[in-house]
């Protein structure tokens, strides 16, 4: 009777609730959702891992060491799934589901045998193995716990999902999964050439059932999943420092480091904590190759090494910090096999970048190698677009002086802030443990294990500095500096020693209070969620959504989530769930409109790159000239070749026509400058001579008012301010022969009307 009543209450309440708080609005199951497609993303790699342990004749007594090697080789073959998928084309709701099942059938009988083992072991042990047993195990205990905790309320906010993420990251797994398949990008998109494990992994969370927030939020909890991989990485890694000896909570080393809170690298649809998650592993896969080169060891580092320049291409720290150990090796052992066998498996498994990029781009870390090798596609004048955007502040620039006090860098690198926001005298957030630990690295035993890792760290450090020496990039190698740091504390506090423990707890301390506000800087993720949860009881879910949902009318109106859309100034594609095709002569290798010039080519460009629509903004920020020119010779062709536009999300968008244009579509474009001599003279411009500068035809202000319509004959698109007294008497004329196709600041682009019956 009571059950009866219980189920009763529970319907009745839920109706009740319902009706003033609709449940399918309710968070807590829209998180659940993401719960347990995580829960089946960890299963399901831990269990291929762990069969793969046993395929490569690993053993290891360590738990935590097993586990965070079977996790890393789980996931890596989880995303080589997707990938393989995605090059057959079957990528779809069916692949969702059945892909980690098929790897639980795999793997699962490995997996079950390693849990009995596992359970015979907490019988022997009991509450020891997991609980802790003194006060800094407690302590340790409780950093960790509320440290994952506080990240993970920094995921559920649609606020986590950050810039990058939304560029690229993100873009490219949903126009994977719209179109079902994996294709290099016609245009030569140089971000989408990137090293992309995260976006395979986040292709799988956008092919689970919901819309575009329920993708997001599984993508974030993918992300958090392996940040848990880390965590226990760490703590293995350590043990492995100190000679196997039970480190529980060494994981709590990486909370030491306050930059792990910090929202721009942590946490946000990217890429930083993915290549995060491969170090610790890489760490417990070179000390055992070191100890024992049978070709199991060295496979699984090949196999690590391949993951990490799979994710991101500062993978390169720890693939040189690597390389310059085996090196070393090499020699001291004069044994080629084992080595050969890491490298094969490396360049194998890191093949979906590489062999991918040469096949389509001919250059296999397109379009870096474009001084050497045939990369295409790649305009003339392109290499001077990748100096001015795609290499920053890098590597090409300033190497010498860099090399000058590389010493002093890596050695000063967490004391000062190195980011995009920083300002000098601005305050350093990644945390300085690592460093101030150094002089005292020597009491951990056996100590060569530890000087390796320290070794690899300071040659990832000069990489670091040597190329783009942003703190967030360091992500790649933190798990690396939280292990050394767990197993150094460790070695102090076992001392025994009252006056290093003391010393060593008030270094720990300084450290925490420092970082101890660190949730407050740069916008507190914490406040983004609480906002997001009273958005709910406000009734105003939609002021704080996913970004990217405005979006969403854009794909439902093209009905075609195979469509790909020229997205002209349009840098983040994410909701519109079709391939976008980046028209940006900074970042693709296929379209300058300066040199294409007319609509006619224009179109015949678009048309053998796939395209089937056209996208642009209605209205733009304030450009420079150069971006004006190029803006003409695309709206030119954005009219004369589309039909049925309309208007979405402030965007216009068209269906790209199969017709060949009239005449006049194949005339180069000549652009007239009425903007008061803003930027540019009054006049007639090419493309190209507004870009520099350079007048064709000379206006005056009185050509203007005697007959616009003469001065303005020979001119099919014209930039001008409304602002403008020169601009005055052309006004009759624009409305007249001219239509408004877009605007820049307080500048209107009017391209000329094709003749009556031209069409």
């Amino acid at each position: 009777m009571a059950v009866v009543w219980l189920v009763i209450a529970l319907a009745g309440f839920a109706a009740h609730t319902n009706g003033i708080y609709p449940l399918r609005e309710w968070l807590i199951l829209f998180w659940a959702r993401a719960w347990l497609a995580g829960l089946a993303f960890s299963l399901a790699s831990l269990a291929i891992g762990v069969k793969v342990l046993v395929l490569l004749r690993v053993r290891t007594g360590q738990i935590l060491e097993r586990y965070t090697l079977a996790t890393a080789l789980g996931v890596l073959t989880f995303a080589l799934g997707i990938y393989v998928a995605g090059l057959l084309g079957l990528l779809g709701r069916a692949f969702f589901l059945l892909w980690p099942l098929l790897l639980l059938v795999v793997g699962g009988p490995a997996l079950f045998a390693d849990f009995r083992r596992l359970a015979r072991h907490l019988r022997r042990l009991g509450s020891k193995l997991v609980l802790p047993q003194s006060l800094v195990q407690a302590l340790a205990a409780l950093l960790t716990l509320g440290s994952v905790f506080i990240l993970y309320l920094h995921v559920l906010p649609p606020s986590s999902v950050t810039f990058d993420a939304r560029w690229y990251h993100l873009p490219i797994a949903e126009s994977y999964a719209a179109a079902g398949r994996i294709r290099p990008f016609s245009e030569g998109w140089y971000l989408g050439a990137y090293p992309h494990l995260a976006s395979l992994l986040y292709t799988w969370a956008f092919l689970a059932p919901g819309g575009l927030s329920h993708h997001l939020c599984l993508a974030v909890h993918l992300e958090f999943v392996l940040l848990l991989g880390t965590v226990v990485g760490v703590s293995a890694l350590a043990a492995r420092l100190l000679a196997g000896a039970r480190l529980k909570y060494g994981g709590a080393a990486l909370f030491l480091f306050p930059c792990v809170f910090l929202p721009e690298a942590n946490l946000n649809g990217g890429a930083d904590d993915v290549l995060a998650f491969w170090a610790a592993p890489i760490g417990l896969a070179l000390l055992r190759y070191l100890t024992d080169e049978r070709w199991g060891h060295a496979a699984l580092l090949g196999a690590l090494l391949g993951a990490a320049g799979l994710t991101k291409y500062q993978a390169i720290y720890a693939l040189v910090a690597v390389s310059l150990v085996l090196m070393v090796d090499l020699v001291r052992r004069r044994t080629f096999k084992p080595l050969l066998v890491a490298a094969a498996t490396a360049l194998v498994v890191s093949s979906p970048h590489w062999l991918k990029n040469w096949i389509a781009y001919g250059d296999p870390l397109y379009p870096n190698l474009h001084r050497w090798l045939p990369a295409h596609p790649f305009f003339r004048g392109a290499g001077a677009w990748l100096e001015r955007y795609y290499w920053l502040n890098g590597a090409p620039r300033g190497t010498a002086h860099k090399l000058r006090g590389l010493v002093r860098g890596i050695l000063e690198f967490s004391f000062f802030p190195h980011s995009w926001a920083s300002t000098e005298g601005g305050r350093p957030l990644f945390g300085s443990l690592f460093t101030l630990l150094l002089p005292v690295v020597f009491w951990v035993r056996p100590r060569r294990r530890v000087l390796i890792l320290v070794g690899c760290i300071h040659a990832g450090l000069a990489v670091w500095y040597l190329t783009y020496v942003y703190d967030r990039f360091l992500q790649a190698i933190l798990p690396w500096m939280a292990a050394c740091t767990a197993a150094t504390i460790a070695a102090l506090w076992r001392t025994g020693r009252p006056t290093v423990r003391l010393a060593t707890a008030l270094l720990v301390g300084l450290e925490l209070v420092w970082g101890a506000d660190v949730h407050f800087v740069s916008g507190s993720a914490l406040k983004a969620l609480f906002d997001h949860v009273a958005a709910g009881d406000q009734k105003t879910v939609a002021s704080s959504a996913y970004p990217g949902i405005e979006l969403q009318t854009i794909g439902a109106k093209v009905h075609d989530p195979k469509a790909k859309l020229v997205g002209h100034d349009f840098y983040q594609s994410l909701g519109v769930g079709a391939q976008v095709i980046c028209d940006n002569p900074a970042w693709q290798g296929s379209i300058d409109y300066v040199l294409l010039d007319t609509p006619e080519r224009t179109a015949n460009r678009w048309r053998r790159l796939g395209a089937t629509h056209v996208l642009w903004p209605l209205q733009k920020e304030e450009r420079v000239a150069e971006d004006l020119a190029r803006d003409a010779v695309f709206a030119r062709a954005a009219v004369a070749f589309t039909r049925a536009p309309f208007t979405a999300a402030g965007y216009r968008v068209a269906e790209l026509d199969g017709r060949k244009g009239p005449a006049q579509e194949r005339e180069p474009t000549r652009i007239a400058w009425l903007g008061c001599g803003s930027e540019r003279a009054l006049g007639v411009y090419t493309p190209s001579g507004l870009v520099l500068g350079t007048v064709d035809k000379p206006l005056t202000s009185a050509d203007l008012a005697r007959n616009a319509s003469v001065a303005l004959a020979d001119v099919n698109a014209v930039w001008s301010r409304s602002s403008c007294a020169d601009a005055g008497p052309a006004r009759d004329v624009l409305s007249q022969q001219f239509t408004e196709v877009l605007r820049s600041g307080d500048a209107a682009l009017a391209i000329r009307q094709p003749p009556a019956g031209s069409r």
